[in-house]
């Protein structure tokens, strides 16, 4: 377990150190854009950071979308109460629930060390809610880093963000 955990951070530090980024793909799976035959699947990108970075997106019509994300703390407070940026955005626990099955939140992604969550607007109307989360997947003898998300947008479609 402690050489899953060691691998994944030191490939998380390259990244970060290096400039990189994980590129991924936004899947309609509930709302309008679901409902069309067959959906549309837009490109999506999020950079490295250690507790904050960029996220872009084309949506329909080529609808630019960029904003930043923040990492979202899994560390009690001094006084034992949850930060403030640990609570997700309402819409999106129903989100991931939704997206990979009943109860998947509380089961996967509620308490992760590395997860992310922004708000990103887009050069037509659209908002974006966006959160994701990485963990260490494979054995030890390959060892993989898996990405997951969700979003939301404001004319009610949920999305699947993978990378």
């Amino acid at each position: 377990m402690k050489t899953k955990l060691a691998l994944a951070l030191a490939a998380l530090c390259v990244c970060m150190l290096s400039g990189c980024y994980a590129a991924g793909r936004l899947y309609p799976i509930q709302g309008p854009l679901a409902s069309q035959a067959p959906p549309p699947i837009f490109a999506a990108k999020a950079s490295a950071g250690i507790k904050s970075g960029s996220f872009t997106a084309t949506l329909a019509n080529g609808e630019a979308c960029k904003g930043n994300w923040t990492s979202v703390s899994t560390a009690p407070t001094v006084n034992g109460g949850v930060p403030a940026n640990n609570q997700p955005q309402s819409n999106l626990v129903a989100a991931w629930d939704t997206v990979y099955g009943n109860g998947f939140y509380v089961a996967h992604v509620l308490g992760q060390r590395i997860r992310i969550q922004g708000v990103i607007p887009c050069d037509q109307g659209t908002i974006l809610n966006v959160q994701a989360y990485q963990y260490s997947g494979g054995d030890d003898k390959n060892p993989t880093l898996i990405r997951q998300g969700v979003a939301t947008d404001n004319k009610g479609n949920i999305y699947k963000l993978a990378f």
